[in-house]
């Protein structure tokens, strides 16, 4: 993870980076929001650099929502004309709508991975995964999706509201969405098997 200064409009912004691969197969944008820290992303990003993917994230927290946006676009082509590599992003809860705008603005993006924060709203789960599936099903118009959801009630999201989310959106002409439902990610397993469900997403995606 190394300090990396991008200038946005001859602005000095706070990035970072993590590129310590030999042999590059593709680039991942995080879309961050301004309730996390970069270093969360930290273990992921090692483990996609030691499976040939350059991360890439914008450290600093910016409040209004246009500017944010506009400077994770320039953020997206500079990383697309300095690699000249598939270009990926993460995306979590609350980055969600920036990752769709992004999308919107700009083509070529090659895929979307949405990592969802543990759900702690019993009764409004089911609510929750489908308003944040919506939005994924919007991106999937434009690129392919996965869409992680951790939770500790995970029988509260069952089988059922799953199929008829489905349902409702399988004649949408979509690109392929995948959903992958952990009970929660605090287990070394259950993260490896995180790790290991957005490098085969990426890697399918190329």
């Amino acid at each position: 993870m190394k300090q990396y200064i991008f200038y946005s409009q001859n602005t000095p912004m706070n990035c970072y980076i993590w590129n310590n691969v030999e042999k590059p197969v593709g680039v991942v944008q995080i879309i961050r929001d301004n309730y996390e820290k970069l270093s969360q992303y930290d273990k992921l990003a090692q483990f996609l650099n030691k499976n040939g993917y350059i991360v890439f994230g914008k450290y600093q927290d910016i409040k209004d929502a246009n500017l944010n946006l506009n400077q994770e676009i320039e953020i997206f082509n500079f990383l697309k004309h300095k690699f000249y590599l598939p270009i990926f992003l993460i995306a979590n809860n609350n980055s969600i709508c920036t990752a769709k705008n992004i999308i919107q603005n700009v083509p070529n993006c090659s895929g979307t991975c949405i990592i969802q924060s543990q759900m702690r709203l019993k009764n409004k789960i089911a609510s929750l995964f489908q308003n944040r599936f919506n939005v994924g099903a919007e991106i999937c118009k434009k690129t392919p999706v996965l869409i992680i959801d951790k939770t500790k009630k995970i029988n509260s999201i069952n089988t059922e509201l799953i199929h008829n989310i489905k349902e409702r959106y399988k004649h949408c002409f979509l690109k392929p969405l995948q959903i992958v439902l952990y009970s929660s990610a605090a287990s070394d397993s259950e993260y490896n098997y995180l790790q290991n469900d957005v490098l085969k997403f990426f890697n399918n995606k190329k």
